[in-house]
């Protein structure tokens, strides 16, 4: 069948956390309607599901230079549950999103506890950005004003084998965001925080917990990309997990195209 499908990867949780079926299953969409309904397309990797990346509750997909894709994942094989890794499809020589992904043991070093990186291609194709959680990042509060923008990203987080997470709804108020030229090159230099909410006093949404991907905004100027995230938050009208807030800013790049 050559009708353009829909494709979905999702938590599938087939399985209890670590364990044989719990992963990233694969889905495709019976109509060319994004609302679907969708379908599993059974795996391979294991058998009688259509997991096809095992482990991982985290995935993004993204395209290379020469047509393939990459992916990333979390949970990384004998690594802290925040973890990175690269994965790449197999089927077609990789230019093709149906069946499993491989790993080939490459964790990336996003700094500050990273979870759930989301990879969007620069306006001027020159660029890779991942936006991810910044689970250790130190509260904003307790740094100098007028020192924020001279520490590495690094520099910001706690000590990674203490494994201590921000909590507080009114200073944990960045995103973590990492470059790469060539989308498989991802380095901890090419990292940093970026305070996204609170400059003005003001956190709508309290702990930023994750960040939802980059839209470009060429509309509203060179670089301009819109950033979504959800929080948790406190505040009045909240959920009893405090995860109901989503909220909205719009970066820049001062630097694409130059």
């Amino acid at each position: 069948n050559s009708q353009p499908v829909w494709n979905l990867f999702y938590s599938g949780c087939d399985a209890p956390k670590d364990q044989i079926g719990d992963g990233i299953v694969h889905a495709v969409s019976t109509t060319d309607k994004m609302e679907g309904p969708y379908v599993d397309v059974p795996g391979t990797l294991v058998p009688g599901t259509g997991v096809v990346m095992p482990y991982s509750h985290a995935f993004t997909t993204w395209t290379l230079a020469n047509g393939t894709f990459m992916s990333f994942r979390n949970n990384v094989p004998g690594a802290s549950d925040f973890s990175v890794g690269l994965e790449r499809a197999i089927a077609d020589g990789g230019k093709t999103l149906g069946g499993p992904w491989a790993y080939n043991n490459n964790s990336v070093p996003f700094p500050c506890g990273p979870e759930n990186p989301i990879v969007t291609k620069s306006t001027d194709g020159q660029w890779y950005y991942a936006v991810y959680d910044a689970l250790e990042q130190i509260p904003t509060t307790t740094f100098e004003a007028n020192d924020k923008w001279s520490k590495s990203a690094a520099e910001q987080c706690y000590d990674p084998s203490k494994r201590e997470l921000c909590k507080d709804k009114q200073a944990c108020d960045k995103v973590g965001l990492a470059w790469s030229r060539d989308g498989i090159t991802w380095t901890a230099d090419a990292a940093a925080l970026l305070r996204v909410q609170g400059l003005d006093g003001h956190h709508p949404c309290g702990q930023i917990r994750t960040p939802l991907g980059l839209v470009a905004e060429p509309q509203i100027c060179k670089g301009c990309y819109s950033v979504l995230w959800t929080g948790y938050s406190t505040m009045k009208g909240t959920d009893a997990n405090g995860y109901t807030p989503v909220c909205h800013a719009v970066i820049k790049q001062v630097n694409e195209g130059m």
